[in-house]
């Protein structure tokens, strides 16, 4: 074999390798990371859903095969379960994309940017099963505040997602792909791409916004091929009486828990954009008939016990153990996105860190004090002029001489000192 027959079949081995990894590219796990973190869990034994086969470049020039491979061979039971969620129990979804003229392929969002999970959280900041970011929330008049973030909310994040995506259809022309990349990442990123590339081909488009949005499209456009071949199985529900309930002030869920056999998990399952601790006031709340009734013939009570243990003047003064942190700016910053991040207001920034605008600088380093693990175990007393263990220990039930020493064995104490109090 002379050197240039090696050289043509180098060459041709190489292509061919290079074809066949084209071919069986893998998916991309960080595109699929809240499809795989899903805890939707449907009971009951549901028949079992075959795929067909589609022409994978019918319709669309970008080949998908590998991601629909993986939801309807590798992870049919997930998407089994996650279509039937969406069908069932979501099925509101379909109708508000209707209302607001969003194509069919949209409702299949919440399986790819959530996994169905009312609660998560995506590394940009979106939240809920639509991934809303905090811009497109409060545009479309969603509540998002230091208690209350409806983002967690199915129902009218499907309402504000849907008109989001009324908007950037019609910004697009229709065009599903833009409106979807425009959605995930933003309208200026994908008009920026789109001018770097001549206004040429999708493809063109995607080289230009880089990352990883080629596979964002192939899971999104495998999703959508599934959505139209699901059969829906319908389970039989037992569905729940639930009251609404709105107090005239806040009450927090320590006085609740300390009053009455109260089942949290169940509240947070009902009502899951109620953030931290604490129920707000003048808002509407769901409750089971029975938890219902029990908070209300027992609410006077509650509300003694936060006012005259909680809320006194002494526990006032004795601030929740807390630790501090250090935030750096980074590009796209701004004070209600790091609020929202560490579940913070950005009153309480601005108070930290001395600033007199909502004005931040890439690089500038923020103080932010957020809940440390010993929150539920302890308080902090800062020491006054005159005090003396004995003098603290009286102010607070349960607290004994000998357990402050234990617990602060740094002897004499002097005003300014932070105690370490076990709560009682």
């Amino acid at each position: 074999m002379n050197i240039q027959t090696k050289i043509v079949v180098l060459c041709l081995s190489w292509i061919i390798c290079l074809s066949g990894n084209c071919a069986f590219n893998p998916i991309n796990n960080t595109v699929l990371e809240a499809f795989k973190k899903s805890s939707i869990e449907l009971k009951g034994n549901y028949p079992k859903t075959e795929f067909s086969q589609p022409n994978f470049l019918e319709g669309s020039w970008i080949d998908y095969k590998q991601y629909y491979v993986y939801f309807t061979q590798k992870e049919i039971k997930k998407t089994t379960t996650l279509f039937n969620w969406k069908s069932t129990k979501c099925s509101f979804i379909n109708q508000i994309l209707t209302q607001n003229s969003v194509p069919k392929q949209f409702s299949v969002l919440p399986i790819l940017l959530s996994g169905g999970n009312s609660s998560y959280k995506n590394k940009n900041g979106g939240v809920g099963i639509w991934g809303l970011n905090y811009p497109s929330a409060k545009r479309y008049g969603l509540q998002l505040n230091q208690f209350v973030d409806e983002r967690c909310l199915d129902s009218l994040s499907t309402i504000a997602a849907a008109k989001h995506l009324n908007h950037l259809l019609s910004i697009y022309n229709q065009n599903v792909d833009y409106t979807f990349l425009a959605y995930i990442s933003s309208p200026s990123l994908v008009n920026k791409a789109i001018k770097r590339a001549n206004h040429k081909s999708l493809d063109s488009v995607l080289l230009k916004m880089g990352g990883n949005y080629m596979d964002w499209l192939k899971a999104f456009h495998a999703l959508a091929k599934i959505n139209n071949q699901f059969i829906i199985t319908h389970k039989k529900e037992t569905h729940t009486v639930l009251a609404g309930l709105v107090l005239e002030k806040p009450l927090l869920f320590e006085a609740i828990n300390h009053s009455i056999d109260f089942n949290t998990n169940r509240f947070q399952e009902l009502n899951p954009q109620i953030r931290k601790n604490k129920i707000p006031k003048n808002y509407t709340i769901f409750l089971d008939s029975g938890e219902h009734q029990n908070l209300l013939d027992n609410l006077d009570s509650i509300y003694f016990f936060q006012d005259s243990v909680l809320l006194n003047p002494f526990f006032n003064e004795a601030f929740e153990f807390t630790k501090m942190l250090v935030y750096k700016v980074q590009s796209g910053d701004y004070l209600g996105k790091i609020a929202e991040l560490y579940e913070v207001t950005v009153g309480e920034i601005q108070s930290w860190n001395e600033l007199n605008s909502t004005r931040i600088n890439i690089g500038q380093e923020l103080i932010i004090y957020t809940p440390d693990s010993d929150t539920t175990k302890y308080f902090v007393y800062k020491v006054k002029e005159g005090d003396s263990l004995g003098s603290i220990a009286k102010k607070f039930p349960g607290v004994t001489v000998d357990s402050l020493k234990q617990l602060n064995p740094n002897q004499p104490i002097k005003p300014g000192q932070l105690l370490k109090l076990k709560k009682k």
